[in-house]
């Protein structure tokens, strides 16, 4: 059997819609989920803006449409927990749009409760998805983020070096591995400035993190971020990183213990969204856009 990665993550009352104009614009709000058919029967599915363009359907709701796996499974490791997915092509219609995707199902439990399952926007047919956060305020601007090469993702720029950029619209805090945490606290004087508690990542599995605090802010396409959590155990090995009560106020130099190429991930959470009405995923233009206020 074939095996692909899968990347996804995970809102709450329901509103989505599909503008009938040249542009096929997707404007989610309220849960943020989407109604659909698949294999002609009818769910809803949430629309997911994290890392990863994978759809993935709940053990029930591939139960309910008789689903049979193909030689092409599916794999995603969060930290060290590794799940496994069956995976075939399906049917989807959207109203306005018939779509062929594969799309993964786990065996057992589920990719959200909110939903029959969860899709990503560069897996939607829509060449723009715009989620409404929050009614618009005065003085906003847009804030705008590069999409990667493949548009699974926002990119983020530190130095060299390419963070993988995606949004939690759940989760208060925002989240990066442990291999992005050694990189920022280098490269913006952090420290760790709290102690490990567990964090639910997704599909139900919690891992270790530490509260990281930046004496300089980093700059997310001209919006300051100074503080998230850190992944310590994942995708790398923060313990190298100092508490921010022993950071020389001066200078501050971090190494990476791991002689593996470090992948650099980061999921921006309400703490950063707060700011934001609108987030818009345009994948004509290559942009993710977020209209905020500071």
């Amino acid at each position: 059997m074939r095996y692909l990665s899968l990347g996804v993550v995970a809102l709450s009352l329901s509103s989505a819609s599909i503008a009938q104009d040249s542009n096929r614009v997707l404007e989610l709000s309220g849960d943020y989920t989407i109604d659909v058919k698949i294999n002609g029967q009818s769910f809803k599915l949430l629309v997911d803006p994290d890392i990863g363009s994978s759809r993935v359907l709940n053990a029930d709701a591939s139960t309910k449409l008789g689903l049979k796996g193909s030689m092409i499974g599916g794999r995603h490791m969060v930290g060290p927990v590794k799940l496994t997915a069956n995976s075939n092509v399906l049917n989807y219609d959207f109203g306005d749009v018939k779509d062929k995707k594969r799309t993964f199902w786990f065996a057992q439990g589920a990719a959200t409760d909110r939903a029959a399952g969860t899709i990503s926007p560069a897996a939607l047919p829509y060449p723009i998805v715009r989620f409404q956060l929050r009614p618009a305020v005065a003085g906003e601007k847009l804030y705008i983020l590069p999409l990667s090469d493949g548009g699974n993702n926002a990119k983020l720029m530190v130095g060299e070096n390419a963070i993988a950029v995606g949004f939690n619209l759940l989760r208060n805090d925002t989240l990066v591995t442990a291999s992005t945490g050694v990189l920022i606290a280098d490269a913006y004087q952090g420290g760790f400035s709290g102690d490990s508690v567990s964090t639910m990542i997704r599909f139900g599995v919690e891992r270790p993190t530490r509260p990281l605090k930046l004496k300089q802010a980093i700059n997310i396409a001209g919006l300051p971020l100074n503080q998230m959590l850190v992944r310590v155990s994942d995708f790398g090995d923060a313990s190298q990183i100092a508490d921010a009560a022993d950071v020389d106020q001066d200078e501050i130099v971090v190494t990476a213990a791991s002689k593996k190429k470090p992948r650099y991930m980061m999921t921006l959470g309400r703490d950063f969204l707060s700011r934001c009405s609108a987030l818009t995923f345009d994948s004509k233009a290559g942009q993710v856009q977020m209209s905020c206020a500071l």
